[in-house]
């Protein structure tokens, strides 16, 4: 159940594949798939902005950081992401959001609203 998507990530769309059943054997196909894609994608950009910009930087470091330990801990047990893992570009993306913070965050904490 690890890789069940959090409740407001799911929508739905992937429940089946958490049934019970052999994932290969059900319904679930490329529609389901893209609907799910579509939902969480929604969902989390929804949940990207915060109060402030102080705030939603704060959320996004933590979210990065949890992706990493669960990238590692599903790697350890022999759970590859091949082409989808995302592991490679946390760095880059906490790079990012520092750059960001650096070039215009003093900007944005005042503007935020």
């Amino acid at each position: 159940m690890e890789l069940k998507a959090p409740d407001f990530l799911n929508g739905g769309y992937a429940d089946i594949l958490f049934s019970g059943a052999q994932p290969s054997v059900t319904s679930f196909g490329e529609t389901q798939a893209f609907r799910h894609y579509l939902f969480a994608l929604r969902s989390q950009v929804v949940d990207a902005r915060k109060n402030s910009f102080r705030e939603t930087i704060d959320k996004q470091v933590k979210t990065l950081e949890t992706a990493r330990g669960h990238i590692q801990r599903f790697r350890s047990r022999g759970v590859i992401g091949q082409h989808r893992d995302f592991g490679e570009y946390i760095d880059v993306n906490l790079a990012a959001l520092a750059s960001l913070q650096n070039d215009v965050g003093f900007v944005l904490d005042r503007r935020w609203a």
